[in-house]
C-alpha cells in the first residue's frame, strides 16, 4: 500500500517515529478531520522544538524563570488585579512579559505549566497545540459551511484560507492568533446555530488577548443593532472617506480617545501603547527597512480584500447571493469598516484577517452556486501571484523559527537535541 494511500491510523504510527514525514502527507488532506490528530502531533514537536530566533517568543523563554518561582498566593493576586491601573498592579511583584497583559491566557498556562516542569519547551509545546486545535477547528467549521470542492478554485480559496495567517505566529506570539481562530470559529458556529453557548465561547477570545473587546463588541453590535441597508450604506462609505482623507495621527488620536472608556485601568495603559505617535513611528521605520517584497505582499493582500468588497458592494462581480449569506452580511461589513478605520495603525490592523477569513470563506460558499464559479475562477486566477508571494515571504519568515531538527528528527532526538541555527541560516546563511 502507497504512504499516499495509508489511514490515518497507519500515518499516526508513522508521525510518533517521524513526525515531519506523516505531516506532509496528513496536511495533504487537512480538510478532512480524520487526519487532524496527526497534524497534532506534529505541532506539539513543533512548539517544543521551535527555534528562539527574535520577538515575543524570546521574552516568553526568559520569563518562564520568573513565573515558575510564583506562589499560587501571587498567582491569585495577578487575577484579581487583572485590571487595575499598573501602579496598583505591580506595587508587590514585578512585571514580566506574562503578567503585564490584561488578560488571563499565558499568565495561566504558563503559571500551570511551570508547577510541572522548568524547562519553557513545553510551555510553547502546549501553546502550539491550543493554537492549531482552534486552527483546526475553523477549517473544519469553514467547510461545514461551504462544503468540499473538487475544482481548482475551490481549492486555491481553501489553500489561501489556510495559509492567509503564517502558521508559526500562532506559537511565536503565544496570544493574539490563537484569539483570532478562538474568536472567528465560534463566531461562524454561533451564526450558523444561534446557539448560547457559541456566543459565550467567542467572547472568551477577549480572555486570552485583551485586545478582542474590540471585534467582540463590533460582534454585539451587529447583533443587538437591526441597521437597515442605508445606514449599512452611511457606514461604507463613511469609512472610506475616513480612509482616504483622515491622516494616520487623526486616526491614533480617534482611537486613543475611544480608549477613555477604560481610564485608570489596565487596559488603557496597554491599548494606549497602540496608539502612541512616537511609537508608532519608530514602528514605520523598522518596517520601512524590510525588503520590497515583504512590504508589497501586505499591500497586494490589504487592498485586494478591500477592492473585493467594494466590487461586490456595487454589485459588479454579479454573483449570485442566498439567505444565509444575507444575514451575516452586515456583520461582513462591519469588518470591513474596522478594516478601513486601523488600516494604518500597525499592530492594531491585525484585526483586518478576521474580514480577510469572512471573504474567504464567503467566496467558498458562493462557489456551490455554478452561476459563480467563472467569476471566482477569474478572481482565483487574479490573486494566484498574490497567494504565490504570501507564501514565500510568510515561509521564509517561518523557517527563521523552525529547528531543522524537526524535518529529519524522531521524538527521542527531539527530546534530547537542539540545532545551533535555524532552518532559514542553514539553508540560506543568514
Amino acid at each position: 500500500m502507497s504512504i499516499t494511500k495509508a489511514k490515518p491510523s497507519i500515518l499516526f504510527l508513522i508521525g510518533i517515529f517521524y513526525p515531519f514525514l506523516a505531516f506532509l502527507f496528513a496536511v495533504n488532506k487537512i480538510w478532512s478531520r480524520k487526519y487532524h490528530k496527526i497534524i497534532l502531533l506534529f505541532s506539539f514537536w513543533f512548539g517544543f522544538n521551535v527555534f528562539f530566533y527574535s520577538g515575543d517568543i524570546i521574552s516568553y523563554k526568559k520569563d518562564f524563570q520568573v513565573i515558575s518561582s510564583y506562589s499560587f498566593q501571587e498567582y491569585f493576586y495577578l487575577l484579581s488585579n487583572n485590571y487595575s491601573d499598573d501602579l496598583v498592579k505591580f506595587s508587590y511583584i514585578e512585571s514580566n512579559t506574562y503578567n503585564t497583559k490584561p488578560d488571563f491566557y499565558a499568565l495561566s498556562l504558563g503559571f500551570f505549566v511551570s508547577r510541572i516542569t522548568s524547562e519553557p519547551r513545553w510551555f510553547f509545546a502546549i501553546v502550539s497545540l491550543i493554537y492549531t486545535f482552534l486552527f483546526l477547528k475553523f477549517l473544519e467549521e469553514a467547510v461545514i459551511i461551504t462544503g468540499v470542492g473538487k475544482e481548482w478554485t475551490w481549492k486555491f480559496l481553501f489553500l489561501f484560507l489556510a495559509l492567509l495567517v503564517p502558521y508559526y505566529v500562532g506559537v511565536t506570539g503565544v496570544r493574539f492568533w490563537t484569539a483570532l481562530f478562538l474568536f472567528i470559529t465560534y463566531v461562524f458556529k454561533y451564526l450558523r446555530s444561534n446557539k448560547l453557548i457559541y456566543l459565550i465561547l467567542f467572547s472568551l477570545s477577549l480572555f486570552i488577548h485583551y485586545t478582542f473587546i474590540f471585534p467582540v463588541a463590533v460582534f454585539f453590535l451587529y447583533k443587538v443593532l437591526n441597521f437597515s441597508k442605508l445606514i449599512s450604506h452611511f457606514l461604507i462609505l463613511s469609512s472610506i472617506a475616513f480612509f482616504l482623507f483622515t491622516s494616520t495621527s487623526g486616526i491614533l488620536d480617534f482611537v486613543g480617545q475611544s480608549l477613555n472608556v477604560f481610564s485608570e485601568t489596565s487596559i488603557q495603559s496597554r491599548a494606549s501603547a497602540y496608539t502612541d505617535q512616537e511609537y508608532f513611528e519608530d514602528r514605520q521605520a523598522a518596517l520601512s527597512e524590510a525588503n520590497w517584497y515583504v512590504t508589497l505582499r501586505v499591500s497586494l493582500i490589504n487592498f485586494s480584500f478591500l477592492i473585493l468588497f467594494i466590487l461586490d458592494y456595487l454589485n459588479l462581480l454579479k454573483l449570485r447571493k442566498d439567505k444565509f449569506l444575507e444575514e451575516w452580511n452586515l456583520l461582513y461589513t462591519l469588518f470591513f469598516c474596522t478594516t478601513l478605520l486601523s488600516f494604518s495603525l500597525g499592530s492594531l490592523a491585525r484585526f483586518n484577517y478576521i474580514f480577510f477569513l469572512i471573504s474567504l470563506i464567503r467566496l467558498m460558499y458562493l462557489h456551490k452556486e455554478n452561476q459563480n464559479r467563472l467569476a471566482l475562477k477569474r478572481f482565483a486566477t487574479v490573486m494566484t501571484p498574490v497567494l504565490i508571494l504570501h507564501i514565500l515571504v510568510t515561509f521564509r519568515a517561518c523557517f527563521y523559527f523552525v529547528d531543522p531538527l524537526l524535518l529529519i528528527g524522531n521524538p527521542i532526538s527531539l527530546f534530547l537535541a537542539k540545532s545551533d541555527i535555524s532552518l532559514s541560516e542553514l539553508i540560506v546563511g543568514h
